[in-house]
């Protein structure tokens, strides 16, 4: 990198109003089936997983012929009155769906894994990644990667496959299951989060695993914590991780090599992951209802409702105040429930006792006041890179003084934004003064912010202001303080 002396206070908000001991969204006392629509004359005998894109929901699920559609996409712009649009896909089944930036990956049984075209009402294919022998369970993605857990003849694995070019993706890594099944899972980070079972009837043998993929090529699994049930998946949020078992486990993983059992509420149904949505954690049960467990206390989740309708409830997702579930009933027909289960919209209220807040489910305390050095302020950030002595604290304002070569310093924090609208980062700073050299303009940043869908690195210069990824610059007075 080119040589750099910068002075940068740095102020970190995101949006408030008020506080109030008021209650997150609550449910309603006698949650409504809205509507059906039955999926079976459209080619589905069975939905395997579903989500909501943008006033749609798209299923995964069972052809009804070996040659038939795997996906579905169901208008629910007035969710009392759902409309079918269309299908894609061939290959007999899929399984996991993640929609990330108008594209839907699906986890195929046929060809592990594919990619389709969702933007401005579309529902085609981009591309696929195929080997053979191999089905396609759970899916997630983050930063370019796609994460598919497959099930095969020879064992299963976790297969990390770089989607950057969605019409030819490539196989980054396989990280083989220690045991010989695979849960679904998520990526936060560097790390994979998700179950490794055995299913045996004499031993059995059950784990939360972590897998360490801080060089993707190159992945291991650094955590197995055994666990007394089958493991169906995990969601992460924020610094916990909750592991659908018999119910729900929550772990702290602020130390993903160590994680720590909080809190757990066991049911007699399995579980494999829904969604977290507000203060609940849904998942569905395959034939006894739909899940919806209370996790505003992560040391304490409890069973806060049981909505139970007919047939086999395989898959679930929330937006609004519906509740989305894909449902197998009576002769092999693929059904999508809608119900009404909250009074308002959860991510509307924000969780806890937080309220009136526009950013829904991020944590509020992300301030920081440059009122000691990022590692020691509250909330506290992590040193990411480099080294300290480059950065002091005075007067409000984080100096970075950055006048070698080889010398740099960066922290980071986490807030979880899971299903908001956006967030808003306030960042007050300046730049005295800043030197090429050798480098290039675009390696140049001091902010970074990314979201698992988004990214994007800023240069806050004396002279101007950059956004790499997007190449866009505007020139301002940098050697001034601007918001």
């Amino acid at each position: 990198m080119g040589v750099r002396r910068i002075v940068f206070g740095f102020l970190l908000l995101v949006a408030v109003s008020s506080v109030s001991p008021t209650a997150t969204a609550g449910l309603l006392p006698n949650p409504i089936l809205r509507a059906s629509i039955n999926l079976r004359p459209y080619g589905c005998i069975a939905p395997h997983d579903v989500e909501y894109w943008k006033g749609h929901v798209y299923l995964s699920g069972h052809a009804a012929s070996g040659e038939g559609p795997t996906v579905w996409d169901i208008d629910v712009t007035v969710p009392t009155a759902p409309v079918f649009v269309r299908s894609v896909g061939s290959g007999y089944k899929a399984y996991g769906l993640k929609i990330v930036q108008d594209k839907a990956y699906v986890a195929n049984w046929y060809t592990l894994l594919r990619i389709h075209d969702i933007y401005a009402g579309a529902l085609t294919q981009l591309g696929e990644y195929f080997r053979s022998g191999q089905f396609g369970w759970a899916v997630d993605y983050a930063r370019g990667r796609v994460w598919v857990t497959q099930g095969s003849e020879v064992g299963a694995s976790t297969e990390c496959i770089d989607v950057t070019n969605p019409s030819h993706p490539v196989l980054v890594s396989s990280l083989p299951a220690v045991l010989s099944s695979i849960g679904g899972g998520t990526i936060k980070g560097s790390y994979y989060y998700y179950g490794d079972n055995h299913y045996s009837m004499s031993i059995p043998k059950y784990y939360f695993a972590i897998a360490n993929y801080s060089d993707e090529a190159n992945p291991y699994v650094m955590t197995l914590v055994e666990r007394p049930y089958a493991v169906g998946g995990v969601l992460v949020r924020d610094d916990y991780a909750y592991v659908f078992s018999n119910g729900i486990e929550v772990f702290d993983i602020s130390d993903p090599t160590a994680p720590k059992l909080l809190g757990y509420w066991y049911s007699d149904t399995g579980a494999s992951p829904g969604c977290l949505y507000g203060d609940y954690a849904i998942y569905a049960t395959s034939g006894n209802g739909v899940l919806v467990v209370n996790i505003a206390d992560p040391s304490h989740p409890w069973a806060a409702a049981q909505p139970n309708y007919s047939g086999y409830e395989l898959a679930v997702t929330a937006a609004g105040k519906y509740l989305y579930i894909g449902n197998l009933y009576g002769d092999w027909e693929g059904v999508l429930n809608i119900v009404e289960m909250f009074d308002s919209d959860p991510d509307n209220a924000g969780p806890g006792i937080w309220t009136d807040f526009s950013l829904k489910e991020a944590p509020w305390n992300t301030q920081y006041e440059a009122d000691a050095m990022p590692r020691f302020s509250y909330p506290q950030w992590k040193l990411f890179e480099g080294i300290e002595t480059i950065a002091s604290v005075s007067d409000g304002i984080l100096h970075i003084d950055d006048n070698l070569t080889t010398a740099k310093v960066k922290w980071t924090r986490n807030w979880d934004a899971t299903n908001t609208h956006g967030t808003t980062v306030v960042i007050r700073a300046r730049c005295a003064s800043y030197e090429i050299g050798s480098g290039s303009i675009t390696t140049m940043g001091n902010i970074y912010i990314e979201d698992g869908k988004y990214q994007e690195a800023f240069a806050i210069l004396s002279d101007k202001l950059r956004a790499n990824w997007a190449n866009i610059e505007v020139p301002i007075d940098g050697t001034q303080w601007h918001t």
